[in-house]
């Protein structure tokens, strides 16, 4: 078993949470400004997820590391459908 650094638990976690969650905070707050309808958010979390995975196998296969399914790539799809989904509380009513 190799030996893990601190920087790579850093690197694996801004990879994994920031840039996973960027572009579903980018298209939800940044471009539309609304919550979009369950039926463009399902394929549009899948697509970002197989990116996030490709992206993820490539990133390995260049380490050449074994590359494995993250449990925290489906973590990061809900936290994405769900911040796709959101609706603003602020809203006012004129």
């Amino acid at each position: 078993m190799e030996n893990i650094t601190t920087f790579d638990l850093l690197a694996s976690f801004l990879w994994t949470w920031v840039v996973g969650l960027s572009p579903a905070i980018l298209i939800r707050f940044v471009f539309l400004k609304r919550p979009l309808r369950k039926r463009f958010v399902i394929p549009l979390v899948i697509m970002l997820w197989l990116a996030q995975s490709y992206i993820s196998f490539l990133i390995s296969d260049a380490a050449e590391v074994e590359w494995r399914l993250s449990s925290a790539l489906v973590l990061v799809a809900l936290a994405s459908f769900f911040i796709l989904r959101k609706k603003n509380k602020l809203q006012t009513n004129n």
